[in-house]
């Protein structure tokens, strides 16, 4: 990413895709398309396809190491935890 804010340690994204577009799912779309014709493996992190975001108050890469978000309810459907201390 060109944005500072997008990377971590300078180096590689700290982002996910979604919310670096704006959510917008027109500007997505076109993106994933150019990726998956171009040559070469695009990568993904897990969730985007489901314009899944990070979570910017979590420090370094683990704001992209979120759980999978299964619902749209509390925690994401994936538990029923109290949140972390």
């Amino acid at each position: 990413g060109p944005d500072p804010d997008m990377q971590l340690y300078g180096r590689g994204l700290r982002r996910r895709l979604p919310s670096m577009l704006g959510g917008d799912e027109r500007r997505m779309r076109m993106v994933y398309s150019l990726a998956f014709s171009l040559p070469g493996t695009p990568g993904l992190f897990y969730g985007e396809e489901i314009g899944m975001a990070e979570n910017l108050d979590v420090a370094g890469r683990f704001a992209v190491r979120t759980p999978m978000q299964w619902t749209d309810g509390v925690n994401g459907g994936f538990s029923t935890a109290a949140k972390r201390r």
